[in-house]
């Protein structure tokens, strides 16, 4: 019997992920290129005074039209610009990820081909009592569409004063029909740890939900656990996890690979430059034990690093679906007036040289996502036994 098992102190990591801003662009007839900003000026002056619709623009409302415009010739999904007001939203729900709690439904989002989608539910949250599930898709929140809304801002819709009601239109697509309803949740207190595990018969099963500060010690307590029990093998869980910090990421995968300066991944910044990150000296030896790795289309970012480590180092195997692809590192800055612009300034690499961005990870046995996670009928975590039973005998 399957048994989960929390840590002491339990922690949730509220991970944004960050897209593209929807933005006007800007037409000139005889130069390609505003080199001066007193072209800018000259052109917006223009608009606000002579435009058949001048009634609805404003200076800010062009300011951001001219950044996003720029930031759209990047090609960048993870770019944005944001208000002042906007921006200071964005950096209290970063500032949440370090806190033991929030307020809320209880599920992670992320952005993919401009759709809000669930990439995971937590267990016993009023998300998971409604019937939401990993790949729903959220169309509107109190009626208003989140078609081209940053998504930091569908997260600032979606939370609110505890016991208080949302109501979300999801459409939920299976192989054989698509189908869309209202769903309306009363919103909750949310604290959950960012990692738990249990034991299946005599493998470790751990699950990291996102890497925040606080996973390294709810991990040491459950390594601690591990290592006093007769355990062969770990299955290590990282589906519909959407990363976190690089910090953590790197702590955390140092435990498994069992020694320090091992290189764990590498980035690439604009100027070409490249900086290793390597491993530390571990704080609990467990890398004694084999290793079996689950993964899906929600395992991002630093989660993808992870498992790239994990089978460069260890050969651990990859079972599941290819990952999402955001390999990516992503800059804040705040500027004068208080907004703030978000921008990829660097490219993540695996150990052996290959990028991720854009193209994820290939899991080395392919199992159905669609599979039931964490029952009875879990086929990736049911291979990643049987893959070990048998190497351990």
């Amino acid at each position: 019997m399957l048994k989960l098992r929390f840590s002491k102190n339990t922690y949730i990591y509220f991970i944004l992920a960050t897209i593209l801003a929807f933005s006007l662009g800007f037409l000139t007839q005889s130069n390609p290129y505003f080199n001066t900003s007193d072209s800018i000026t000259e052109v917006q002056n223009i608009l606000l005074e002579d435009h058949i619709e001048h009634s609805r623009l404003s200076p800010e409302l062009l300011d951001k039209a001219a950044i996003t415009g720029m930031l759209e010739t990047m090609d960048d999904p993870y770019a944005k610009y944001l208000y002042s007001d906007e921006f200071q939203n964005y950096l209290d729900h970063l500032e949440q990820g370090s806190l033991s709690n929030y307020v809320g439904i209880g599920v992670f989002v992320a952005k993919r081909s401009e759709q809000v989608l669930i990439t995971s539910v937590f267990p016993g949250s009023p998300a998971q009592a409604a019937g939401l599930l990993p790949g729903d898709q959220i169309v509107s929140v109190d009626s208003v569409s989140v078609l081209d809304t940053p998504l930091e801002l569908v997260a600032l819709m979606v939370t609110g004063p505890e016991s208080t009601s949302v109501s979300l239109e999801i459409q939920r697509s299976s192989p054989n029909e698509v189908s869309i309803f209202e769903v309306t949740i009363t919103r909750s207190e949310i604290n959950y740890p960012t990692v738990i595990w249990s034991l299946y018969d005599d493998i470790a099963y751990i699950a990291f939900f996102s890497f925040a500060s606080v996973t390294y010690s709810e991990l040491i307590q459950i390594l601690n656990e591990v290592n006093n029990l007769p355990v062969i093998a770990i299955v290590i869980d990282l589906r519909n996890n959407p990363g976190g910090l690089v910090s953590a990421v790197i702590r955390n995968t140092s435990l498994f690979l069992g020694k320090e300066n091992m290189l764990i991944g590498y980035t690439i910044r604009s100027d070409g430059s490249r900086y290793d990150w390597k491993s530390e000296d571990p704080e609990i030896d467990i890398a004694h034990l084999p290793v079996a790795i689950l993964v899906n289309e929600y395992t991002a970012s630093g989660s993808e690093v992870f498992a790239a480590a994990m089978r460069f180092h260890k050969g651990s195997t990859l079972i599941g679906a290819p990952t999402f692809g955001k390999g990516s590192e992503s800059t804040v800055r705040t500027l004068s007036d208080g907004s703030g612009l978000i921008y990829s300034s660097s490219y993540w690499f695996t150990p052996d040289g290959d990028s991720i961005n854009g193209t994820g990870i290939i899991p080395d046995i392919a199992i159905d996502s669609e599979a039931s996670i964490l029952s009875e009928n879990d086929l990736a975590l049911n291979k990643a036994v049987e893959l070990l039973g048998n190497l351990v005998d």
